[in-house]
């Protein structure tokens, strides 16, 4: 298996690519770790699952302050597959009300 190539070809009603992702991601969950990339910093593990897996596309869910990593077509966060639990935008078209400018500065700089 070569890293950068996730096999999504629908398999017995189920995706293989998935669960490749889901394996990945598991290897990072602890309490501390999921505490910490969904209470403030959900963007670094976007970023994380953006170096596996570059087709990664970053997600913002404005209703939640979430940043979501959508993997073909599955939204996945360090809790697993979250497809179900959010509505979200691609960061790269979001800028509601010049938000997207506080968000960088608060969310993913950490600048008070």
């Amino acid at each position: 298996m070569r890293c950068n190539n996730v096999d999504t070809k629908r398999k017995f009603g189920t995706r293989e690519g998935d669960t490749i992702i889901l394996n990945f991601i598991k290897q990072f969950q602890t309490s501390q770790t999921i505490a910490l990339f969904t209470n403030g910093m959900c963007y670094y593990f976007y970023v994380i699952l953006k170096s596996r897996f570059p087709q990664a596309i970053c997600m913002y869910d404005e209703l939640e302050g979430h940043f979501i990593a959508e993997i073909d077509d599955i939204f996945y966060d360090i809790t697993g597959d979250v497809t179900n639990l959010y509505n979200p935008v691609p960061w790269e078209f979001y800028d509601i009300s010049g938000m997207r400018k506080n968000i960088i500065k608060n969310c993913i700089l950490k600048e008070d």
